[in-house]
């Protein structure tokens, strides 16, 4: 928090090449996933995820009673519930038409098949979660943040090896 003459004089500084405004708490944007990423293109060619099987790996489960979604298998989680987040990550992965912000909106590869990796929220639960999801699917989705920093940490290994040795595609969200 800064006064704005304070601010004007960082800018003005020759080793500062931008300036970004941080806001206090996190604004969920699901619909602009598909037209930044230019997704209507790759939909073009015929390309809409069908026998592409996508693991959302995140703590808890996702809800499939919309009927959205093409379920597939949901790794054994005993006594955790579905939460919002998770599942409108599915639904962003792999929706046919879901409402968000009072509008309808289409997933990215809507004809792709959801499997649910869900974990208990510890990191050995995680990499179990991931071994699991390895074996079924295509394409791994996460955006957990576990160890906040620019060190490489254990499960930033866990996950480099099973992207480079387990022919699956990684998704991992950033806090960048």
């Amino acid at each position: 928090s800064l006064p704005k003459a304070k601010i004007l004089e960082i800018v003005a500084r020759i080793d500062v090449g931008s300036i970004y405004l941080l806001e206090e708490k996190p604004e969920t944007i699901i619909d602009t996933a598909v037209p930044s990423d230019r997704v209507p293109m790759v939909w073009n060619t015929g390309a809409t995820g069908s026998a592409v099987n996508i693991a959302v790996l995140e703590k808890d489960k996702v809800s499939f009673s919309t009927g959205l979604l093409n379920q597939g298998q949901i790794r054994n989680c005993p006594g955790l519930i579905a939460i919002d987040h998770k599942t409108q990550v599915a639904h962003v992965a792999a929706s046919a038409d879901f409402l968000y912000n009072n509008k309808t909106h289409t997933g990215v590869a809507p004809d792709a098949t959801i499997y649910d990796a869900c974990h208990n929220g510890t990191q050995s639960d995680a990499v179990s979660s991931l071994i699991w999801a390895a074996g079924l699917v295509d394409v791994i989705s996460t955006s957990e943040v576990w160890d906040n920093d620019r060190n490489q940490h254990y499960l930033d290994k866990v996950f480099d090896y099973w992207a480079s040795f387990g022919n699956d595609t990684i998704v991992a969200g950033t806090d960048d």
